[in-house]
């Protein structure tokens, strides 16, 4: 079970822990003087949650039913989250009382837009030159459609339009193969 200790920094400092009730807390941080954090409890989802440096005055701010909130992190004006492989942003500022949750709509976090701009060379499809991979081919007899042993895996393809068809079982591959008519 987690716990939040709050207390002045110094050699001398006596630090208390917060009385959170049956919340299990993580990721606490500070922002206008209240401390947030992310705390799951009363069997529901992990969402995001604060009370006031003594522990008085928990509210709860967001009311995620389905993903957890994750790593809750604060730049002492906003708060930013992590959810459902989503990075959300929530205000500073007031939230529901404990237990309000469910009757009264929560304070609404923003789902942040990032744009991507990973290696897009990586993430493109990459095409062989089957010449290189052939292993054998047959001719339908009637002249409409070739097979083609490629790779382990036999395909069958229409000469004149439509698609190549994977002939080959999942999981397997074809070490040798004959066309039947």
């Amino acid at each position: 079970m987690g716990q939040i200790w709050v207390g002045e920094d110094g050699p001398d400092a006596a630090f208390e822990r917060l009385d959170l009730g049956t919340l299990n807390p993580g990721h606490p941080c500070v922002a206008q003087g209240r401390v947030y954090f992310v705390a799951d409890g009363a069997g529901t989802v992990a969402n995001v949650f604060s009370c006031a440096l003594d522990g008085a005055d928990l509210q709860q701010h967001t009311c995620h039913r389905l993903h957890y909130a994750r790593q809750l992190s604060t730049d002492g004006q906003s708060l930013v989250y992590q959810c459902a492989g989503e990075i959300h942003l929530l205000p500073v500022g007031p939230g529901l009382p404990v237990g309000d949750i469910g009757t009264v709509a929560a304070p609404a976090s923003e789902k942040l837009s990032i744009p991507w701009y990973g290696p897009q060379a990586q993430l493109r499809e990459r095409f062989v030159d089957a010449l290189d991979f052939l292993q054998d081919y047959w001719v339908h007899p009637a002249g409409h459609s070739l097979s083609v042993m490629c790779r382990g895996r036999v395909f069958e393809m229409p000469l004149w339009e439509g698609p190549a068809t994977d002939c080959t079982p999942i999981g397997s591959q074809v070490q040798c193969a004959t066309e039947s008519a």
